[in-house]
C-alpha cells in the first residue's frame, strides 16, 4: 500500500497518532485559533492563513482519482479529514467541497473520519456516513468567553457538542479530540456532558505554551473516567510521557 497518493497521504509525527491516512481539502482556515500549528507548518503567516482560505486546486478531481486507485489496490485504511484545515471552514458555499468529497468516499466505499470545529454545519452531510465512518469534534473550552479568546471565529463549544449528539442520533460513530487542553476542569465537564453519545476520546495536552497544569494528574483522571464509563480512549504520546 502506498504512503502517498495525489492528495491523500500518510501523516507524520503526532498527527500519525490520529489516523493512518489524511486528506486536506482546503488551504487556510478562518477560525483563527491562537494555538494552531498549521500556518507555521505550511510556512504562511497567520493573517494570510486565516484570510486567504478556499478549496485546493482541482481538489475534487484529485480525490476521485485517488479513490479509484485505492479501490483498485483494495486500500481500505481510514482517511481523516482534515489536519491542516477544517472541513467546515465557513458558510455553505465555502464548505460544499466537503460534501462533494464525502459523496465520493461513499460512492467508492472508502472509510473516512471527519474532525471539525464546524458544529452543526456538519449535520448537513450526516446522510453520507456509512457504518465504517466516524464524526469527531475538537473540544477545547466550555466557557464561551474563553473559547472566543482562543478560537475567535470557530463555532462555539455547545454547537460542537450538539453536532456530536445529532451524529449519534443518526447512528454515526463519534469521537472527541481533547487537544489542546487549556483548562483540565473544563475538559472534565465536557467529558461528562458528552459521554452518553460519544464513543471514543483522543486526549492530548497543551503544547508550545508554558502551563502550570499537573499533566500526570490530568492524564490519570481522564483514564479513570474513561475506564469507569467503559469508553474507548487514546492517550497521545505527549501526554503519555507523564504517565510512565
Amino acid at each position: 500500500m502506498k504512503d502517498k497518493y495525489r492528495v491523500i497521504y500518510q501523516p507524520r509525527g503526532a498527527a500519525r497518532e490520529y489516523s493512518e491516512l489524511a486528506l486536506n481539502l482546503y488551504k487556510g482556515c478562518p477560525h483563527q485559533c491562537l494555538y494552531c500549528y498549521a500556518p507555521s507548518c505550511l510556512q504562511r503567516t497567520r493573517e494570510d492563513f486565516s484570510i486567504s482560505f478556499g478549496p485546493r486546486a482541482k481538489i475534487i478531481d484529485l480525490v476521485q482519482k485517488d479513490l479509484i486507485e485505492m479501490k483498485d489496490a483494495k486500500d481500505k485504511r481510514v482517511v481523516l479529514l482534515c489536519f491542516t484545515c477544517d472541513p467546515y471552514p465557513g458558510n455553505y458555499d465555502d464548505n460544499v467541497y466537503t460534501q462533494l468529497a464525502l459523496e465520493l468516499f461513499k460512492a467508492y466505499n472508502q472509510p473516512f473520519q471527519l474532525l471539525t470545529k464546524g458544529g452543526m454545519k456538519a449535520a448537513r452531510d450526516f446522510h453520507l456516513y456509512k457504518k465504517s465512518d466516524a464524526y469527531a469534534a475538537s473540544l477545547t473550552l466550555l466557557d464561551e468567553s474563553e473559547s472566543l479568546k482562543w478560537e475567535p471565529c470557530a463555532p462555539l463549544p455547545l454547537d460542537r457538542i450538539a453536532s456530536l449528539r445529532k451524529a449519534k442520533e443518526k447512528g454515526i460513530n463519534t469521537w472527541v479530540s481533547f487537544e489542546p487542553v487549556i483548562d483540565p476542569v473544563q475538559v472534565y465537564k465536557m467529558y461528562e456532558m458528552t459521554k452518553d453519545f460519544v464513543d471514543f476520546y483522543k486526549i492530548g495536552k497543551l503544547n508550545h505554551y508554558k502551563n502550570q497544569t499537573d499533566w500526570k494528574l490530568f492524564g490519570e483522571t481522564m483514564v479513570e473516567k474513561c475506564e469507569k464509563d467503559g469508553k474507548g480512549y487514546l492517550i497521545k504520546d505527549a501526554l503519555k510521557a507523564f504517565l510512565t
